[in-house]
């Protein structure tokens, strides 16, 4: 809440442009240079906002020989996203954790079934499997989409944003660009990982919890800019990807259930746990 009610009370051009940086970096980390040449701002303008926003916690710098490097923080990536809960893996685990305690039900965690390792085994007839990762979560504000569309609309903002990952992937693989795609083909290759898995095995019913966004809500912008980060990349398992999520969802086992968090609160997040260990799950998501 700190640093949404500060953004609050700072000028309306100020805001404009920390959402513009927040923006810019939620694409990846990038020279504070290039931050200065992107903006079209004096060098101490940009030296003056960004060590504000590093002093409220919203972006971080790293020391490379003579060049700064910016990053997001997680304050800021909330920032962007204040609209909506943003669930962390841990909390996930400790919302079910507090579920089963509540329950009475006994678990067992990390267990590993042909390779797959489980968050989450449930000791109810049939055992329940509960698997939790990270996944694509996109941007809500209308501002942060605004400002997306204006930077995937110019090149020599992209031309940028490509030296910049490409000369910088082999040395910070947390690299924003790369984290998008690491999450959304790791997400991919686990739906159909745990398919074929409850395909086999229609004795376990399997909980397939994503910290991300269904492609059915991914807006339009992202999907643009996550085919050119596929094409430039050349990850062509990211090309299209919402229409390959949206065709793999439609076909799951009738024990296989996947849910994706970000749209959720606590209390519909609860629900459909809940709902999850006591009955066997539909092919529903």
């Amino acid at each position: 809440m700190g640093s949404v009610s500060m953004i609050t009370r700072i000028s309306d051009k100020r805001k404009r442009r920390y959402y513009q940086i927040l923006t810019l970096l939620y694409l990846g980390i990038t020279h504070q240079s290039r931050l200065t040449k992107i903006m079209r701002l004096s060098k101490a303008w940009i030296s003056e906002l960004l060590s504000n926003m590093e002093r409220d916690g919203l972006i971080k710098r790293i020391n490379i020989g003579s060049t700064n490097i910016v990053a997001i923080s997680k304050k800021g990536k909330e920032l962007i996203a204040r609209y909506h809960v943003g669930w962390s893996l841990e909390s996930i685990k400790l919302l079910i954790r507090g579920i089963m305690e509540h329950l009475g039900i006994s678990f067992n965690e990390n267990k590993n079934y042909d390779g797959i390792s489980f968050d989450f085994e449930i000791a109810l007839r049939p055992i329940k499997l509960i698997k939790i990762v990270e996944g694509l979560t996109v941007p809500r504000d209308k501002e942060v989409l605004e400002n997306l569309e204006s930077i995937l609309s110019d090149n020599s903002i992209l031309e940028i944003l490509r030296y910049d990952m490409l000369e910088y992937t082999q040395h910070f693989w947390g690299y924003e660009l790369i984290g998008i795609l690491r999450n959304l083909i790791d997400e991919k290759g686990l739906i159909l990982t745990i398919k074929d898995y409850a395909s086999s095995n229609p004795n376990k019913d399997i909980l397939l919890i994503i910290a991300g966004s269904h492609p059915d809500s991914w807006p339009e912008i992202m999907v643009r800019f996550i085919n050119w980060l596929g094409n430039i990349t050349n990850q062509m398992i990211a090309i299209d990807a919402d229409k390959a999520l949206k065709r793999i969802l439609r076909h799951l086992p009738r024990n296989f259930k996947v849910i994706f968090v970000q749209e959720l609160g606590v209390e519909e997040l609860s629900s459909r746990i809940k709902l999850f260990v006591k009955g066997r799950p539909k092919a529903e998501v």
